[in-house]
């Protein structure tokens, strides 16, 4: 014959193509051994190592296995489909015209059930003996498998002593001599002595019969015991407790009929193990048999197909080879004989499609059936739909206390929760990565956490041999269409976590409703995640995944399109907020937002976009300002300088220049930040940019603030005055009018720390009152107002305008600008006269619950303390007056760009 067989009913043979394959190693031997005396059985790798070799075993003892099974595929045609991974381990999937052990387990259940009176039944008991060449795996028997060789002996001497009587009364044991020469060798025995012991009970392979008349009809010879055939439940399971809830509230109702349930998620989320964890439980509900198929329908859809499963079903339920129908429509008739009237479980596992399941599904009105699959299969009546996500990060501990137990848990409860996020909550990562730590790769989460930060490739550091996290995943990928495959590649593609349908069509190159149906379709897949009406959100470890694709499927030329097209989309959508935004909330996640960027980065440096990536980190100026912390604008202006280094646009660079220095004024950097504004100078110089002079010049007053250089500060601002008329011409009256109302704060601040408070008070009511300024502007007037209060003895006032400074600060998420209103608060707090304190009270009594939303306890413990101080302070019946938002009625906020707070 062609192609590979395992022959083990005696020594080991592998054949090629009917040539003896030399298999050289002691310990390879006992490794092919293990899997070829358990064909379409998963072997696991503790089982393998067991197997090879006794205690101690090596430290490379896991990595010479890994080292075995792949020189075995490489030697062997086909290879990968006849070794298969699996979740537990190795499963070597051969046929019975691949392995002399499953030809025999077929022969054996045919000859047990028959009677042997035709000589075709006689040959193919011969047949079935002749199969055997002494005792299983004979030199190289691997250890712990001592029983499964008993089991076989046994079954080889039931299947002798009725062979022999039988040929014994026709007068033919004649013909038996070269079988009774080997049963010697097997059973270590004279011959007589091996045909004459019975065996002691019937071998527990044989499928469940009962005796029937020769010619009875094959539902007679069908066992009554239901068959179980659940494979294990995990002993560590953990969670889900909803999800079980629901499946068994679906699965045990009361209204009549049989119950369907599909659970769909993505792959390695853990849809098989809540169905066996599920079935279960509820077995004994369904007394006639708990039934299992694994369709493997993601990697291949005719791996498993309607017939096939009806064939692996109706042997589950005991019938024997012979009785089952060739035809698909006689097995599902017998199928349904069979069931009628009994109360089973069926868990049919990974389904491709609606077709695969919808003929299998159960008639009988006290059976079930739960049915997993990465597809949504909505068109089976009357079912129920579960859609199972990733589990939250406090079940994900609890998953991995399960595994590797509380020591390790409880000791880095940080570095925990680390490796929950590196691999985004996903369970069989996380199963993985206990394993790593169960087996003492990695002593601790803390080691592990390090190891996946430094990776380039975080799965690589949890892989384990049989079970691939991105071969799981990838055939997801590999299962789709062509077409639709390269449109998810290029959504793959897209730097933002989180996209849009408006964003998808960019990159598919469609229209919104093409990227629309795309997008569902995906969605059906568990290929996306729907988090919002028309958004979407692509887990990272799916998108890793897809990567790998990209490089090969995707050419750079088409990579670059689809990304400069992406980074004028996201340019135009400022910041991913507004009508087209790509994240669902209010204002973009700063997880979201430095991500997007720090990704879009990368790509542009790749793809040679890096000018169109400095755009678009200039038109997102606000968000990055308003949403990320000082750290991640530090990050994400370096990069957009570096970008812009040889745009030719030097206004862009210019810009740029000066939010770097606006960061690093936060961050009260003053040389460096100086120095930016300097050099931004130089680039308005180059450009002859009026606006970016004055900006220049503005960022510049306002380190003068923060270091006292007060007169210094006042001269850049005159300086700035100057160019106002030729601003006012270039970038028009509204650019140049805002400019000016920004001169205006940054003087009264100035003229503030030079105890000029009159004046100061003026020009920040005049910044305050005025139309279209940006809020941070405002916002640092309403500060330098409230200094200018406290400075003139105003202490009431003082505290309603930090009030209103703070209101506007929490509207729109400035966490500077919270922070100078609240010092400025306390400031005044710890000023005000005992004289003074009833006058003010009323103001504080009104600034505590603006303060209270921020957080600043500190700050409320001030206020409350001044208020228990205030004699004869009754309750304060807060009037609109107190309203910190009615002390500025209407403002809203800007989206005009700001430097000044």
């Amino acid at each position: 014959m062609t192609g590979t067989r395992f022959d083990v009913l005696g020594p080991l043979h592998v054949r090629q193509n009917d040539e003896l394959m030399t298999i050289t190693g002691q310990k390879n031997r006992t490794v092919i051994s293990c899997l070829a005396l358990h064909p379409e059985q998963t072997i696991s790798m503790d089982t393998l190592l067991r197997a090879a070799w006794s205690d101690p075993q090596p430290r490379s003892a896991v990595h010479q296995v890994r080292k075995m099974i792949s020189a075995l595929r490489l030697g062997i045609e086909q290879g990968w489909d006849l070794v298969r991974t699996s979740q537990e381990g190795y499963l070597l999937r051969v046929t019975p015209e691949q392995s002399d052990l499953a030809d025999f387990t077929r022969r054996y259940a045919r000859v047990m059930s028959g009677s042997l009176n035709t000589d075709e039944e006689l040959a193919a008991a011969y047949d079935a003996l002749a199969l055997w060449r002494g005792r299983p795996c004979e030199g190289s028997l691997p250890s712990g498998c001592e029983e499964r060789v008993a089991e076989l002996v046994e079954q080889h001497r039931s299947l002798l002593l009725k062979t022999f009587r039988a040929f014994s009364d026709r007068g033919r044991e004649d013909e038996l001599v070269a079988v009774l020469q080997t049963a010697a060798k097997i059973h270590g025995q004279p011959v007589q002595e091996a045909v004459a012991t019975e065996p002691a009970r019937p071998p527990s392979p044989v499928p469940v019969v009962t005796s029937a008349p020769p010619g009875g009809s094959p539902l007679s010879r069908v066992g009554t015991v239901g068959g179980h055939c659940l494979p294990r439940d995990l002993k560590d399971f953990s969670g889900r407790e909803e999800e079980g809830r629901r499946l068994h509230e679906y699965l045990l109702g009361e209204s009549p009929g049989p119950f369907v349930v599909t659970v769909h998620g993505m792959g390695g989320v853990g849809k098989t193990a809540l169905a066996l964890h599920t079935a279960h439980q509820l077995a004994p509900h369904f007394p006639d048999g708990q039934l299992f198929v694994n369709l493997d329908g993601v990697r291949s859809p005719e791996a498993q197909s309607v017939r096939n499963t009806l064939g692996v079903l109706l042997r589950q339920l005991g019938m024997a080879e012979e009785d089952i129908p060739s035809s698909q429509e006689s097995r599902l008739a017998r199928w349904r004989e069979v069931t009628a009237g009994r109360r089973h479980l069926l868990v049919l596992d990974d389904a491709a499609g609606l077709a695969q399941v919808e003929p299998l599904m159960p008639a009988s009105e006290g059976s079930a059936c739960i049915i997993t699959s990465r597809v949504v299969l909505s068109g089976i009546d009357g079912a129920a739909y579960l859609r199972l996500e990733v589990p939250g990060e406090d079940e994900c501990v609890e998953l991995l206390r399960s595994i590797v137990g509380d020591t390790l848990v409880d000791q880095d409860p940080k570095s925990v929760r680390s490796v929950i996020r590196q691999f985004e909550n996903l369970p069989l990562a996380l199963r993985l990565a206990g394993a790593r730590l169960s087996t003492r790769e990695f002593v601790s989460f803390g080691e592990l956490a390090r190891s996946l930060q430094d990776s380039s490739s975080p799965v690589d550091e949890v892989e384990l041999p049989g079970r691939s996290l991105i071969g799981r995943l990838d055939t997801s990928l590999t299962s789709m269409e062509p077409s639709d495959l390269d449109r998810y590649l290029r959504l793959a593609l897209l730097p933002a976590p989180e996209l849009d349908e408006v964003a998808a069509s960019v990159a598919i190159g469609g229209g919104t409703d093409q990227a629309r149906r795309a997008c569902r379709r995906f969605t059906d897949r568990a290929l996306l995640q729907r988090v919002a009406t028309g958004t979407y959100r692509m887990h990272p470890l799916l998108a890793q995944t897809a990567a790998l694709h990209i490089e090969r499927s995707l050419s750079p030329a088409v990579q670059r399109s689809v990304i400069a097209a992406a980074l004028e989309y996201y340019k135009n959508a400022v910041g991913l907020i507004g009508s087209a935004r790509v994240s669902p909330s209010p204002g973009p996640s700063p997880a979201l937002l430095f991500g997007t960027l720090t990704r879009a980065a990368q790509l542009a440096e790749e793809l040679d976009l890096r000018n169109a990536f400095a755009d678009l980190c200039l038109a997102w100026e606000r968000p990055v300002n308003l949403y990320l912390d000082t750290d991640q604008q530090q990050t994400v202006w370096d990069l957009a300088l570096a970008a812009a280094h040889d745009h030719p646009d030097r206004s862009i660079r210019g810009n740029i220049r000066l939010a770097v220095s606006r960061c690093l004024w936060h961050r009260t950097e003053m040389r460096a930040g100086m120095q930016a504004a300097r050099l931004a100078w130089f680039d308005a110089q180059e450009a002859d940019d009026h606006l970016l002079r004055v900006r220049s010049l503005l960022r510049s007053s306002s380190f003068c603030w923060l270091t006292g250089e007060t007169a210094e500060g006042l001269r850049y601002l005159a300086e700035a005055r100057g160019h106002l008329r030729a601003c006012q011409e270039q970038a028009g009256e509204a650019a140049a009018g805002r400019e000016a109302m920004e001169i205006m704060s940054n003087e009264a601040a100035l003229l503030a720390e030079r105890r000029e408070f009159a004046r100061a008070a003026e020009l920040s009511q005049r910044v305050i009152d005025a139309d279209g300024i940006d809020a941070r502007v405002t916002i640092m007037a309403k500060v330098t107002q409230a200094a200018a209060q406290l400075g003139l003895g105003n202490y009431g006032q003082a505290l309603w305008a930090g009030t209103a400074a703070l209101h506007e600060a929490n509207q729109i998420r400035s966490a500077y600008g919270r922070s100078l209103a609240l010092q400025q608060m306390a400031r005044t707090l710890r000023a005000i006269p005992h004289s003074a304190a009833a006058s003010a009270a009323e103001a504080a009594q009104a600034s505590r619950s603006a303060v209270l939303e921020t957080g600043s306890l500190r700050i409320v413990d001030e206020i409350d303390a001044f208020l228990d101080s205030v004699p004869a302070a009754g309750p304060c019946i807060v009037s609109e007056a107190c309203d910190p938002a009615a002390a500025d009625p209407g403002r809203e906020v800007s989206e005009g760009p700001a430097v000044n707070c």
